[in-house]
């Protein structure tokens, strides 16, 4: 420890105290602002506020994909259905709605058509269609098949 008390207050020492473990702030520099910690915080905030968004966003696109996967299956059941219609010879043409009440597609509605194919004698065209509401508008799943009627 330097002896001379100038030497002493030159380094940044008080005479009489040991000197501070660690590093030495060298003269001017005093660390963060109260601006600059104001700002870090500020921006740091709005980082998690638009992660919280877009976690809100990418569960309504999840939601929106559960509903069209229920779609998708509601008309592939009632595609195996009609298939399975023609299978056993009920192949009459015709088509028909329905509003569906139970079970996990419920609030759906689920209209088909089944009509003589033009490409050959003996194939029906089945077409099935499941909508459901989202947000106001109707969204609507289709599927289409050609059966061979001639058992």
């Amino acid at each position: 420890m330097p002896g001379n008390p100038s030497e002493i207050r030159a380094r940044g020492l008080h005479p009489g105290l040991s000197p501070p473990r660690g590093r030495v702030v060298p003269h001017g520099e005093k660390g963060f602002t109260l601006l600059e910690i104001v700002i870090s915080m500020a921006l740091t905030c709005l980082g998690v506020l638009c992660l919280a968004g877009l976690l809100k966003v990418l569960g309504n696109v999840e939601a929106e994909d559960s509903w069209d996967t229920k779609a998708l299956f509601c008309a592939q059941e009632g595609m195996e259905e009609l298939r399975f219609e023609v299978a056993v010879g009920n192949s009459a043409t015709g088509d028909g709605e329905e509003v569906l009440n139970d079970g996990s597609y419920r609030g759906m509605w689920r209209r088909w058509a089944v009509t003589p194919s033009p490409i050959f004698d003996g194939l029906l065209e089945v077409d099935v269609e499941c909508a459901y509401s989202w947000k106001g508008s109707r969204k609507t799943v289709q599927l289409s098949t050609l059966v061979y009627s001639g058992y």
